[in-house]
């Protein structure tokens, strides 16, 4: 038997069945029939995220991750959403939101009046080359 610390509560236990010691394998075998109901009684098409039913449920996300990586939750393992889709979500809304400002913006005020651009130290001290 060796001393580990639990991957939720942080306490140090002697490890005889994994990473959590045995409050936190307690709680997680009475929440584990409030998750499940709530997956179920989701639509199919509704994909799930282990941040949003910790919302939902008020529970810790430790707690959701643990079930998923003990197998409780694979049977529904298709519904979740990885995180790395939500970040690539996240970072497609993000860059759809700074585009958009920047198609509206119009060309520059020399570009739409014929002249052909200078340069910055040109523009500033009406100096041009030819």
């Amino acid at each position: 038997m060796t001393l580990i610390t639990c991957k939720i509560c942080g306490r140090l236990f002697n490890s005889l069945r994994g990473e959590l010691c045995t409050r936190c394998l307690d709680r997680i075998e009475t929440v584990y029939p409030r998750i499940r109901e709530y997956i179920r009684e989701r639509p199919m098409q509704e994909s799930l995220s282990i941040e949003g039913i910790a919302t939902v449920m008020q529970l810790d996300p430790l707690y959701i991750k643990s079930l998923v990586e003990m197998g409780y939750l694979d049977q529904y393992a298709d519904r979740f959403k990885s995180e790395k889709e939500e970040d690539e979500q996240k970072k497609k809304v993000f860059f759809r939101c700074i585009r958009e400002p920047m198609s509206v913006q119009s060309a520059p005020q020399h570009a739409q009046q014929g002249k052909r651009s200078k340069m910055y130290g040109q523009d500033r001290y009406k100096s041009s080359r030819r």
